[in-house]
């Protein structure tokens, strides 16, 4: 009895022995990659108000920070913004996964909203060019444009290119004096006529 209580319990520890050594002791601990942060922009510069784009490339995250730069912040997977303030912005972005974060950042220049205006005249010429003068700076009228002009900019006109808003403007050809106000909007041409 003795003999086959030992020969059992031999067997039961070459079993045990057995399949201990089946299991591998080499498996892998599976790897969580890190975070990665990206993004990309559609513009690096702005002017004040208009949208700029942030579309997110990051890799191996579950969740994102954005920081705007201007106090605001947003959890979407992409972003869209507007600045209200000229200046230089910090667009960054953290993404978060497996317990870890990772940053990335773009700067970004916010300008002032900036349009166009052309004075111009339609009268006879007279021999005196005309001055026109906004915030202190002049530019000069040589032609005129007896049908009007199509578009901002044209050679021979006084072209400003200025910030959104109402400007004082005052104009002169020696003989003749104009003095008003003119309303620049965002990206617009305005064709403004001297009579």
């Amino acid at each position: 009895m003795k003999k086959l209580l030992t020969t059992h319990l031999l067997i039961v520890f070459l079993a045990f022995i057995t399949i201990l050594s089946c299991k591998k002791k080499d498996d892998p601990v599976p790897v969580v990659p890190d975070p990665v942060a990206c993004f990309t922009t559609s513009k690096t510069t702005v002017m004040v108000g208009e949208s700029l784009t942030a579309t997110n490339c990051s890799a191996n995250a579950t969740s994102y920070l954005w920081e705007d730069g201007d106090g605001f912040s947003n959890t979407s997977t992409d972003r869209s913004i507007k600045y209200n303030s000229a200046g230089t912005y910090t667009l960054k972005l953290t993404a978060q996964g497996n317990g870890k974060t990772n940053i990335t950042s773009q700067v970004i220049t916010v300008i002032p909203a900036m349009g166009y205006v052309t004075f111009w005249e339609s009268g006879t010429p007279r021999y005196n060019i005309t001055t026109v003068t906004i915030g202190g700076v002049s530019r000069q009228i040589t032609i005129y444009s007896p049908s009007g002009i199509t578009a901002c900019g044209g050679t021979g006109y006084a072209n400003f290119y200025l910030s959104s808003g109402n400007h004082s403007y005052s104009a002169t050809d020696g003989t003749y004096t104009w003095n008003g106000t003119v309303t620049i909007g965002i990206n617009n041409c305005v064709k403004f006529q001297l009579q």
